[in-house]
């Protein structure tokens, strides 16, 4: 509408400004056709200057219709490798994630805590299959420590399983090395926890 009114608009408004100043079709008096043509003359500065200023507010901020298009069509791609997949109709987290990755980000400076969780929120309900040495038991869990790679504290993996699974529990020694598949039910930057937990071979 702006380009409508700067290029067709006002050059038609100025030639019939002219054209009627000058032939004076309705027979006015010099007054009323001095003082229609400077009333004319005034709209056409005014509309210009609206017009100048939204030029202005457009090149120094430009947004257009192909940059939301981008927005909507930007997608997180994960590397290869790390794309989660299915088994027996459970997404799975791919192995090469480790609890010390998805816990990392509670370890950057620059994110706040809620800023941290939500980065996390797409792990839940996932499932992960986790091996390492039992640090601990108690009832109903187990309990493995991770080492991080920033040379932070030692990540906790809290295993939880239902009652069936009570007797298997008590015999394993600390230090056994152990699998585990269970579906990730929380995440802090001190543990992660993975509940529903089946051991595997």
């Amino acid at each position: 509408m702006p380009i409508f009114v700067e290029r067709y608009m006002l050059p038609v408004l100025a030639t019939l400004t002219v054209i009627l100043a000058v032939t004076n079709p309705m027979r006015w008096g010099w007054k009323p056709r001095f003082t229609g043509g400077l009333a004319v003359c005034i709209t056409a500065y005014l509309i210009s200057r609206v017009l100048h200023r939204h030029n202005l507010q457009t090149k120094n901020n430009p947004v257009s219709m192909t940059d939301g298009a981008a927005n909507r069509n930007e997608r997180t791609v994960e590397p290869r490798g790390m794309e989660p997949y299915l088994v027996d109709g459970r997404i799975m987290i791919p192995p090469s994630v480790k609890p010390s990755h998805i816990t990392s980000v509670f370890l950057d400076r620059n994110r706040t805590n809620l800023e941290a969780t939500r980065s996390t929120e797409r792990y839940i309900g996932k499932w992960m299959r986790y091996c390492g040495k039992v640090e601990d038991v108690s009832e109903g869990s187990l309990t493995f420590k991770e080492d991080t790679e920033q040379n932070e504290a030692a990540i906790l993996i809290f295993a939880h399983f239902d009652d069936s699974w009570t007797k298997h529990l008590e015999v394993i020694p600390r230090g056994q090395s152990i699998i585990v598949v269970g579906q990730v039910s929380r995440v802090t930057g001190f543990y992660l926890a993975l509940d529903k937990c089946k051991i595997a071979n």
